[in-house]
């Protein structure tokens, strides 16, 4: 009985989030990513370089 519950939860939460929701999860990827790219330095050292990488992988 509990997992019909969690389930039918798991339900209500996508389809109460639908597009919008992707679409809001999206938005704040994008700003990340072009933030992330904005920091890119190709004249930087190999440790600023390396530190970007761990950056963008996180």
């Amino acid at each position: 009985m509990r997992m019909f519950f969690l389930r039918m939860w798991v339900m209500c939460r996508r389809l109460c989030g639908g597009p919008q929701h992707d679409r809001d999860r999206h938005m704040q990827c994008e700003r990340q990513i072009e933030s992330l790219l904005s920091q890119a330095n190709p004249f930087a050292t190999w440790n600023e370089r390396a530190n970007w990488m761990i950056d963008v992988a996180a």
